[in-house]
């Protein structure tokens, strides 16, 4: 039983390893199909209303949906938003081709 345990074990490091490079991959591809379905979307809601969050402000402030539809990264074209703030979102432009969503703040939805 010990040898086979230890045959089982001897090259365990180097599949871990490559088990979690194909995990990120797969998570990169679900990102980028889930990306261009929102960009595809939101091409035909451009001049819509949403409400969102403001998920990143360092360099390109970027909000996640946080309406009807959930979850959809936003690139906000204004930089005076603040981190985690609640926004209400007016889309500018929707790139499927580059599966990126743009919008300018409407309002801040925090009181």
């Amino acid at each position: 039983m010990r040898k086979k345990l230890a045959f089982l074990l001897k090259d365990i490091d180097p599949l871990c390893e490559k088990i979690s490079a194909l995990e990120r991959e797969s998570d990169k591809v679900a990102w980028d199909y889930m990306d261009r379905k929102f960009a595809r979307y939101m091409a035909l809601h451009v001049g819509d209303n949403f409400k969102a969050i403001v998920v990143e402000t360092e360099q390109n402030p970027v909000a996640k949906l946080d309406d009807e539809l959930k979850g959809a990264r936003i690139f906000l074209l204004d930089n005076d938003v603040h981190l985690l703030e609640r926004v209400e979102i007016k889309i500018v432009e929707s790139n499927i081709a580059t599966a990126r969503i743009y919008a300018r703040v409407s309002r801040s939805l925090d009181v």
